[in-house]
């Protein structure tokens, strides 16, 4: 693997030392988790480093011994032609200068709602890069030229629930307003690095789980979720079964049969819906063997 030297560093002056010397705090020390080279800066951290050859999507983690990655740091991936995906964890709220210059094999890249601040020319050269959709405000601070020399016809999509934006440009950009309440899984999507168009009554790779119902019930469209669906608990003499039940737009009904052929949500009991988002079924046992299913519909 490559990794990039930081010139920088290596050619600050002998008097930056010595003030660094005077400070209390410990000179910051770059740290390995997988590939990511990283510094703990306080209660958060920094990625400061990714391997230039990596090929492939890469998943940015939310946090690293426990402690909130909260900045990309300048030139952090830097020259990954390779990477063809990048999530960018919902935790990030800086992303530093020159951050992806270069990834020239990304295609889109999704903005999470936190991120207040991008550096100058963060995503600049990344020739394939055709849009960059942002989930949350329009970013305090943001350079002209952070998408300097993207793919022809690039453009900026933001929710409508964002402020700080404006059509049809934004920032010298052409930008577009997704409309929620035609698209309400517009975020879910792009947060999932889908389009945040995406038909949701697909199953894209073929795991037996439409995106419908990994919408429903907010779970990773890119994992393989058979298996990984709620599931009912026999009790003394009631069956339960827990589930996210928060998603926009998204009716749940919850039945239960005595043969697998005939369903109905008679005798089904739902829970209030907590704050985490989830609800529970619950339906009595007789002496009737007794089968539980959740259907979700848009």
């Amino acid at each position: 693997m490559t990794m990039r030297t930081n010139r920088s560093a290596l050619s600050r002056p002998l008097w930056t030392c010595l003030v660094l010397l005077c400070l209390p705090a410990a000179p910051l020390s770059a740290e390995q988790f997988g590939l990511f080279t990283y510094e703990a800066v306080g209660s958060s951290v920094t990625i400061a480093d990714y391997p230039e050859d990596e090929i492939g999507d890469v998943e940015i983690p939310n946090e690293i011994d426990g402690k909130p990655v909260t900045r990309i740091g300048g030139s952090a991936f830097s020259g990954c032609s390779g990477l063809t995906a990048v999530s960018i964890p919902g935790s990030v709220t800086t992303i530093g200068d020159g951050a992806f210059s270069g990834c020239s094999g990304l295609t889109s890249v999704s903005i999470p709602e936190g991120v207040t601040e991008i550096g100058y020319y963060a995503f600049s050269g990344c020739t394939s890069l055709h849009s960059a959709i942002f989930l949350g405000d329009a970013p305090g601070k943001i350079d002209a030229n952070t998408f300097a020399n993207a793919a022809p016809g690039f453009t900026i999509f933001y929710l409508s629930c964002g402020t700080g934006f404006t059509s049809p440009t934004w920032n010298g950009y052409p930008a577009v307003r997704i409309d929620e309440r035609a698209c309400p899984a517009a975020a879910w999507l792009a947060g999932h690095d889908l389009p945040y168009d995406t038909d949701l009554h697909q199953d894209l790779n073929n795991d037996g789980v439409s995106l419908l119902m990994a919408y429903a019930l907010d779970l990773d469209p890119n994992l393989n979720l058979r298996g990984r669906l709620p599931e009912p608990v026999k009790g003394e003499d009631t069956m339960c079964m827990s589930f996210y039940a928060a998603a926009e737009s998204i009716a749940y009904t919850v039945q239960t049969s005595a043969d697998l052929r005939a369903w109905t949500t008679e005798g089904v009991a739902l829970s209030d819906l907590r704050d985490d988002g989830t609800r529970t079924a619950s339906v009595s046992l007789d002496r009737v063997e007794r089968f539980m299913r959740l259907v979700v519909a848009d």
